[in-house]
């Protein structure tokens, strides 16, 4: 066996957002989604939840972290 001085490299992100009903999850992810795309991405919204996602698309906390003010 031989030991190797660690080093930091790219690894994928991953992230799981649990709660129950009614709790945050879906703005906490837009509001993670835009912080991680930074001012100069884009961020997309997979709905499975029959129109949840665009609840949040006149949210005035929601349009000022996204970049360019919405998100897909």
């Amino acid at each position: 066996m031989t030991f190797q001085i660690a080093k930091r490299e790219a690894v994928p992100l991953m992230v799981a957002l649990a709660g129950t009903s009614g709790s945050g999850k879906t703005y906490s992810a837009l509001l993670m989604a835009a912080g991680i795309a930074g001012s100069e991405g884009k961020v997309g919204f997979i709905d499975t939840e029959a129109g949840r996602g665009s609840m949040y698309a006149d949210d005035p906390d929601i349009i000022q972290a996204m970049p360019g003010g919405q998100y897909y």
